[in-house]
């Protein structure tokens, strides 16, 4: 719209100072038309037309009937002056938005805003849809229902121990493999058991960053950060959690980490307590002896 003011600005300049243009032949009725009949002024030398004689003009006055019916005998009117092609035009020309004049739509301003070429863009048939999103929150649900192997419970002497004695219990925990389908997609999860929280069933619990391990002795005389030392004689029953943290990849992709842990428990385990006994005996121990001490132990 700016392009189409300053030309009709630069037009209008050159029609206040410039010398007339030519008026249009045609297209225009009314006043704005060449005078016709009577009114045509004889060129000099010129014959009178048949039937009459050529009266010359006088400027400003008009020997025709005005439309809609003027008074009889001659009325002076002002002389009706041609318009210039920049007049003409500048009236023609309105809001380019508007549509008023087709030719115009190409200005600056005046056309329709270029679309994106990607709105034009057709998408190819052959590309394949893409793959739903595997979130790691996807997998945190899933892996609930997912069977983690539990950690399995061990003690030194395999099920019993004595009284006030360091009694070592430990866990076999390890990382495991899982692989499951969500969303159409092949995933591969990793647990890792990250804390255990043992319970030996006497009111007593403990929480290690480790699961423990055997020792080369009875372990009587030495604690473990998993044992226990009781303090009664009598049956317990040794519990077990063990707390994983997962990692997983979808489709073989990058490892991605899962949100929170997986606490599995392990089947408890039975465990008995002996209390001890000091008695004074003047020989060795041997097979079938029934001295005291040398029966099997709680004998």
């Amino acid at each position: 719209m700016r392009t189409v003011l300053l030309a009709i600005a630069f037009a209008y300049s050159l029609a206040t100072i410039g010398p007339a243009a030519p008026s249009f032949d045609g297209g225009f009725s009314g006043e704005d038309a060449s005078v016709r009949g009577n009114d045509v002024k004889a060129a000099p030398g010129s014959k009178p037309p048949p039937g009459g004689t050529a009266t010359p003009r006088t400027p400003g006055t008009s020997t025709n009937r005005p439309k809609g019916g003027a008074t009889k005998g001659s009325t002076t009117v002002p002389p009706s002056q041609p318009k210039t092609w920049i007049q003409l035009l500048s009236e023609r020309i309105i809001d380019c938005t508007a549509g008023a004049i087709p030719g115009f739509s190409g200005i600056t301003g005046c056309g329709q805003p270029a679309q994106p070429a990607a709105a034009n863009a057709q998408q190819n048939p052959n590309t394949p849809a893409p793959l739903p999103t595997v979130t790691p929150g996807l997998v945190q649900q899933q892996l609930v229902s997912l069977p983690i192997p539990a950690s399995k419970l061990r003690s030194q002497l395999n099920g019993f121990s004595l009284r006030n004695a360091n009694t070592n219990i430990y866990a076999d925990g390890s990382p495991h493999t899982l692989n499951t389908t969500i969303l159409g997609q092949p995933v591969t999860i990793t647990v890792t058991p990250i804390r255990y929280t043992f319970g030996y069933g006497d009111g007593a619990t403990r929480t290690t960053t480790t699961p423990g391990g055997p020792l080369k002795d009875d372990g009587f005389e030495t604690p473990t950060t998993t044992g226990h030392n009781y303090k009664e004689t009598g049956k317990y029953s040794i519990t077990l959690t063990t707390h994983y943290s997962g990692t997983f990849s979808v489709n073989g992709g990058p490892t991605q980490t899962i949100p929170g842990t997986a606490a599995v428990d392990s089947t408890p385990m039975a465990l008995q307590i002996w209390r001890t006994k000091h008695y004074q005996v003047q020989a060795p121990c041997t097979p079938g002896s029934t001295a005291p001490g040398c029966g099997p132990p709680g004998g």
